[in-house]
């Protein structure tokens, strides 16, 4: 069959952005215009596997995964945000200094573009490099 591109939001369900060398995954592939992609997982097996990820991978925070760990919901504002860049900070009346909030933080709440000043509430936990929103939701 060849190459198979596996993105990583299927990889999402599992808790996980990336797989370690060697890692094996069945599942669901189709055949698209360029190439064959993977749209469902049903099982990893890393026992076979190389721990071989780069640092970065390894250290990256997925917010969902921390959901259970965060606060109560907060007012919060868009200080900015950069779809480019995939990220921005909020500002919370409750709490000194920026939260950082990751696009797909957003996503996941159905927000398409954050605008400076916009309301919104967010549930925050405290990250390696400071406060970051793990949920956000719209102010009706």
């Amino acid at each position: 069959m060849g190459d198979i591109l596996l993105h990583f939001s299927v990889l999402q369900a599992f808790g996980r952005r990336t797989l370690p060398e060697g890692a094996r995954v069945s599942g669901t592939a189709v055949l698209g215009q360029r190439g064959w992609q993977a749209v469902t997982i049903a099982d990893i097996d890393l026992s076979v596997a190389l721990e071989t990820m780069r640092d970065r991978d390894r250290a990256r925070v997925d917010p969902g995964a921390l959901a259970a760990e965060a606060g109560e919901w907060e007012e919060v504002t868009v200080k900015w945000f950069n779809r480019i860049k995939g990220y921005g900070f909020l500002v919370a009346i409750e709490r000194p200094g920026d939260i950082f909030v990751h696009m797909e933080t957003l996503r996941r709440a159905g927000v398409a573009e954050a605008q400076p000043d916009q309301r919104l509430r967010a549930r925050i936990v405290q990250g390696r490099k400071g406060p970051l929103a793990v949920a956000v939701a719209v102010v009706e």
